[in-house]
């Protein structure tokens, strides 16, 4: 038997050897460099993302790698939105102008730091790598692959800024992560065993033929594979992790948890349960909608009941991702282009909105940074003391004097156990009106409301739920989107209703920078901020603007889903 490389069709993983590459170059760059350069790290990482992109979007469908590999419209789409995603949340890391003042202090230990970590940027181009193998296989071993790949380098990067909530965050992930491998390996033993094949297209002929073994051997797989899959999606009930997850990560992050595992989540749960749910398989389509409901609605009423920001944004992220989970039970072509409808229009309207918050951490980075754990082991007075003693003459104290700032600040902050509270916002058009207004723009979006970006996702979603019979679905959707917009509305009430009793003590804080750091710091901060406000400015535009995208990104999409499934 001869092996003829042509047959590889190596161009079908392209963007992945491109990420790797990129990855593996960051890595010796940063090793054998004697400073760290986060300016370089970012800029590569953009160019091998980008490149990445443009040849994802210009595969060629078709198998490759002896059929471990396929590529379709499903998995073009799926990369293409996760790499563009992640160079946009790339350049949002590049704006963590906050932590590059005090770096100059050699005080960044006060700080997140993971963007001063060597192995933080090359670790998330393998993380992209991976997710990017998930989506681009219908093999189950490879799959699994590209979600161990994935999932365990997003877990470090969590706990790499160095906070006790961040590390029991990483911690966290890790165990769910593993969890969920567990469950998707029993359920790839189980379906080997029923059908004697790991290829997702030979086991859904094995269905359709009744060839399969066990039909026991076949029920475990098919319950373990959908766990597996709710724990990536963070579906109801496998969804405790995400609002955890969310308080320990900043704010870009989290938003990064939100989007890009849950993109390779769906394309693969289209590919997977898509090709189960064809069969016939009626137990598990009923699974597969008590799933949904649960997941729309059970999130929604959690949110209501939340006081920090980014725990009603990780309740009502897991509700959204019901409704994507319904467009691919529903199984048309009409519910698959509103499944990426929806979700172009989710990472636009998310990326705005965590990037906001990150520029509202950047406008106080001492409180945001910290909470009341950390307290304890960076701003002892101890140390504060002997911080200034071993630099006095270095420094002039000015690391000490911003210690003991912190340490004030600190013991108010440990007063709220939250790391955004909403009151946070109150009277936020009165100090910063654009940012008020952009916040405005993004809940009204996350609610549904038109003619804002994610109204449309929700809109088609419902109507391809009417339309493929699924009436009482459709009503659950619009109940639930009546139901999120008193949340996300809370919010704007804050923001432009509500007067903010702390005003004075928010100025306080926000000048200590001013106060403790020459200017040319102070200047330094507004200038590398002036690129996220640009990105965050954009989004805003995007959502507002969606009314004229909607039919764009249609036809984009339907390039793609035409065939696909």
């Amino acid at each position: 038997m001869s092996l003829d490389i042509f047959e590889l069709k190596v161009y079908a993983i392209l963007p992945v050897l491109i990420l790797l590459c990129g990855a593996l170059c960051l890595l010796l760059i940063n090793v054998f460099s004697s400073v760290f350069s986060r300016g370089l790290n970012v800029a590569l990482s953009v160019l091998f993302l980008g490149v990445s992109s443009i040849f994802s979007l210009n595969l060629k469908v078709g198998s490759s790698f002896f059929g471990l590999i396929n590529i379709n419209g499903i998995s073009i789409l799926g990369q293409f939105s996760m790499e563009i995603c992640a160079l946009i949340f790339i350049v949002l890391f590049g704006a963590n102008a906050g932590a590059n003042a005090l770096q100059k202090l050699e005080c960044k230990e006060f700080f997140d730091k993971s963007f001063f970590s060597k192995e933080f940027y090359p670790l998330f181009l393998l993380m992209i790598a991976g997710f990017d193998i998930m989506v681009s296989s219908t093999h189950l071993v490879v799959i699994l692959l590209g979600l161990e790949i994935g999932s365990l380098s997003l877990c470090v990067l969590i706990a790499l800024n160095g906070r006790s909530k961040g590390i029991e965050a990483g911690i966290k992930y890790f165990v769910m992560g593993v969890l969920a491998s567990v469950f998707f390996i029993f359920g790839v033993v189980c379906l080997y065993f029923a059908c004697a094949s790991m290829d997702i297209a030979h086991i859904h002929d094995m269905l359709l033929d009744d060839k399969y073994t066990s039909v026991f051997a076949l029920f475990g797989g098919l319950v373990f594979i959908l766990s597996a899959i709710a724990f990536k999606a963070s579906a109801v009930p496998f969804h405790s992790w995400m609002p955890d997850i969310y308080e320990g990560s900043n704010s870009i992050m989290a938003g990064v948890v939100s989007i890009i595992p849950k993109i390779a989540a769906f394309s693969v749960a289209i590919t997977l349960l898509g090709a189960f749910l064809k069969v016939g398989i009626i137990w598990l389509e009923s699974a597969m909608y008590v799933l949904v409901v649960l997941t729309i609605t059970l999130p929604n009423i959690a949110a209501l009941i939340q006081n920090d920001v980014k725990r009603m944004l990780a309740f009502s992220s897991i509700s959204h991702s019901g409704f994507v989970l319904a467009c691919v039970m529903i199984g048309t072509q009409i519910s698959l282009s509103a499944l990426y409808l929806y979700w172009f229009m989710f990472i636009i309207t998310n990326v705005g909105t965590f990037g906001l918050l990150w520029l509202k951490e950047l406008k106080s980075p001492l409180k945001s940074s910290l909470n009341s754990q950390d307290s304890s082991a960076y701003f002892d007075s101890s140390k504060a003391k002997g911080v200034c003693s071993e630099t006095s003459e270095k420094l002039n104290c000015k690391c000490a004097k911003i210690a003991s700032k912190i340490q004030s600040l600190v013991k108010t902050s440990a007063k709220t156990p939250y790391d955004i509270p909403f009151s946070a916002f109150n009277g936020l058009v009165r100090t910063s009106p654009l940012k008020a207004f952009l916040g405005a723009i993004f809940m009204l979006s996350l609610a549904g409301i038109p003619p804002f970006g994610v109204f449309w996702g929700k809109l088609l979603a419902i109507m391809s739920a009417y339309s493929g019979g699924f009436v009482g679905l459709a009503l659950i959707m619009m109940i639930n989107s009546a139901i999120a917009g008193f949340y996300y509305l809370r919010l704007v009430v804050a923001m432009f209703l509500l007067d903010s009793k702390d005003a004075s003590a928010i100025a306080t804080k926000s000048q200590i920078s001013n106060n403790q750091v020459s200017n040319d710091e102070a200047g330094n901060f507004a200038h590398c901020s002036t690129l996220g406000k640009i990105i965050v400015g954009i989004m805003g535009v995007l959502c507002v603007g969606s009314i004229f995208m909607a039919q764009f990104l249609l036809d984009f999409i339907g390039k793609y889903v035409i065939g696909a499934y």
